[in-house]
């Protein structure tokens, strides 16, 4: 059911006209003045209670989290979750209604995150859970 995508991070400058093709990708640590590291931190830290996008119908907030910025990693935990359908869900034992879902009720999934960002590299890694078809 579960399992772990690994994906690259980069940055591409549409700015940046050199003819290494590799070169037009920024230092994650220097997107023009920002960190990327720093932005996520911050980012993650900053949501640890459930923040609802009303546009797609979500809600999420990130928890369990570890940051060690010497190392430039960041782990934890992101609970999605999906509102805006009113129905049942039922017991699979006996066939019975467990419980009446109403449109403001989410069913949160929990997935795993770890981003790696190093000092001076054009890329980072991030390791994420996926479950199904989702992650």
């Amino acid at each position: 059911m579960y399992s772990l995508a690994p994906y690259f991070i980069r940055c591409y400058n549409k700015n940046n006209e050199s003819k290494n093709v590799e070169e037009r990708y920024d230092f994650l640590n220097r997107i023009g003045q920002y960190d990327l590291f720093s932005l996520l931190e911050q980012f993650i830290l900053l949501h640890k209670d459930f923040e609802k996008i009303d546009d797609s119908k979500e809600t999420y907030k990130f928890h369990h989290v570890t940051s060690k910025p010497k190392e430039r990693f960041i782990s934890g935990w992101m609970s999605l979750g999906h509102y805006g359908i009113k129905n049942d869900i039922i017991n699979t034992d006996d066939n019975q209604l467990a419980f009446s879902k109403e449109e403001n009720h989410a069913d949160v999934k929990n997935y795993y995150f770890r981003f790696y960002i190093p000092l001076e590299s054009r890329k980072g890694i991030c390791l994420l859970y996926a479950y199904k078809k989702d992650g």
